[in-house]
């Protein structure tokens, strides 16, 4: 038997084949990425480790990394606040990583980009300094994300990146641009304590799992334009200082703009700008305690409930028909009558048009408002009765057994006080359709009386209705 010894080449191709039937074998490949299985493609994660800890740049593009990316244990100087100070930009597009990623605690002076990029598993950034902007456009995370108490100096960009696990940026804080378009978070995000010092743009994103904003703080304008929450939304105790976009976003479960309820905090969301809900779609909006210096546009919307009160809602709503009827209808599912008659006071109050308008708004405040036909009686007893006392319009009837002068006298017209008070008696006896007793009115005065009467008859049947259209609810 011719027995082939194994030279130095073959050596090296049974390592490479070996390498990559281990590399292949690792962890769990779900990217729909297609990667070379040749040696060349493959890049272990101690080499990057080795090029950060010598402040060499790293370059990869369509490379799958084996191994943990993780510089606890590397020799790097430290910062003023301990961090380990990283001098290496990075840049990997295209390209899979099958280890954990934790940058924790560092400081990062360069750009970080990883662009199109597949993380197999659990990937940390907490506590970390990103001095230059960083990118994640495009990205898949398979397992859980944390970046908790990170700071970005630049711009960050997560445009169309995919996180299948937790998210956390608590306590994050974003000074420049923040970029979260098209992005899809599949479970629950938390965003709790950030602050977004630059413009934070969310549209389009899909939040399939609870989404936690609550405590946090944007000083410029927020968008979640076209946006998707089909789990819980916070935003409990958030202060938005510009304007604030909804507009197109439906949420398919509960949003809450209030306060915590147990214990209660101090103070409820505050929007300083603008609130545009316009042509969104809201299953039900907590907005109790929430405070408004800007105004409020819900045109087109669409929502099932809105937990709030006319009073907050009444001055920063922008005005439209449409919009005032669905609050009416919301308010009186949810038994606030009040509200609901508030609401549809001011409703009519903005649309009134002609004189009709007018003069329900006086009689009877569009039905909803009885005091103001009581006050409207009030004023036309104590008009008439003026009207009766100043023109000596009534005159005491004459009784048989009264002499020339007792009859003179019943026919003498008298303007002192108490004579006042026997006009404005006679006035509500005649406003209210009952006996005169003994004073009648005299000449034209009887088609006056004739006048009050009838207007008293309308205002007491205007009263009964409206009272009754206030305390019968259905």
């Amino acid at each position: 038997m011719t027995q082939r010894l194994i030279t130095m080449p073959d050596l090296n191709v049974i390592a490479a084949v070996i390498l990559v039937i281990m590399c292949t074998g690792c962890g769990t490949a779900v990217s729909d990425k297609t990667y070379s299985s040749s040696s060349s493609n493959i890049i272990l994660a101690s080499n990057i480790l080795d090029k950060i800890e010598n402040n060499e740049d790293i370059k990869y593009d369509h490379v799958r990394i084996i191994g943990d990316l993780d510089i606890s244990d590397l020799k790097l100087s430290l910062t003023q606040d301990n961090k380990k100070y990283i001098n290496s930009s990075i840049e990997i597009s295209r390209s899979e990583i099958d280890g954990l990623v934790k940058f924790n605690d560092a400081e990062f002076s360069k750009y970080v980009m990883f662009y199109d990029t597949n993380f197999l598993e659990e990937t940390e950034f907490k506590d970390v300094l990103f001095c230059s902007n960083v990118v994640f456009i495009d990205s898949i995370f398979e397992d859980e994300v944390h970046l908790d108490d990170t700071q970005f100096l630049g711009q960050s960009y997560f445009d169309k990146a995919t996180f299948k696990g937790y998210v956390s940026f608590l306590n994050a804080n974003f000074y420049n641009l923040t970029n979260f378009r098209s992005s899809q978070f599949e479970k629950a995000a938390g965003f709790k304590d950030a602050i977004f010092e630059g413009g934070a743009y969310f549209q389009k994103v899909q939040f399939k799992g609870d989404v936690y904003f609550s405590d946090s703080e944007f000083k410029k304008e927020v968008m979640f334009t076209s946006s998707e929450f089909e789990d819980y939304a916070e935003f409990r105790d958030t202060v938005f200082h510009k304007n604030v976009y909804f507009d197109g976003t439906v949420f398919k479960k509960n949003v809450f703009f209030d306060i915590y309820p147990d214990p209660p905090s101090r103070r409820g969301t505050r929007f300083e700008g603008d609130l545009i809900l316009d042509d969104a779609v809201i299953h039900s909006m907590n907005l109790n305690n929430a405070e408004f210096d800007g105004r409020i546009s819900l045109n087109n919307s669409d929502f099932s409930r809105l937990k709030t009160d006319w009073t907050a809602l009444k001055g920063p709503l922008y005005y439209n028909g449409p919009v005032y009827l669905a609050l009416i209808k919301n308010f009186k599912e949810q038994e606030q009558f009040e509200d609901a008659d508030q609401c549809y006071f001011d409703y009519r109050y903005q649309s009134r048009d002609g004189w009709m308008d007018y003069l329900s708004w006086i009689s009877c405040g569009f039905g909803v408002r009885p005091q103001n036909t009581v006050f409207l009686s009030a004023t036309l007893i104590l008009i008439f009765g003026i009207i009766y006392w100043l023109v000596g319009g009534i005159e005491r009837t004459p009784v048989p057994g009264d002499n020339e002068k007792q009859k003179r006298a019943g026919r003498t017209r008298k303007r002192s006080m108490r004579d006042l008070g026997v006009a404005l008696f006679f006035s509500l006896l005649v406003f209210t359709f009952q006996a005169r007793g003994e004073w009648r009115a005299v000449r034209f005065y009887r088609l006056v009386a004739v006048l009050e009467g009838v207007l008293g008859i309308g205002l007491i049947a205007l009263f009964v209705v409206t009272l009754a259209n206030i305390m019968i609810r259905y």
